[in-house]
């Protein structure tokens, strides 16, 4: 049994996790939402049913989408 549901996200993605991740909540109400956002700041329409949790990019990877792949499990870890 899982423990919460965690996204990784960045970009103009993050402002819209109302429509891509509140449904998790719907459907299993007891598990915490969590959402790391690869970015400079914390999206402005933050969704009190979200923990949001801020991570710096890093340089070394050339796209966001990239980043994601290879940091989302050390993210979650």
């Amino acid at each position: 049994m899982p423990n919460a549901v965690v996204t990784v996200a960045y970009g103009h993605s993050t402002e819209h996790l109302d429509y891509t991740f509140l449904s998790f909540a719907k459907k299993n109400p007891s598990l915490p939402l969590h959402a790391f956002i690869i970015g400079k700041e914390l999206p402005r329409n933050r969704l009190p049913q979200i923990q949001y949790h801020l991570a710096t990019p890093i340089p070394d990877f050339s796209h966001p989408l990239r980043e994601i792949y290879f940091r989302r499990m050390e993210l979650i870890d």
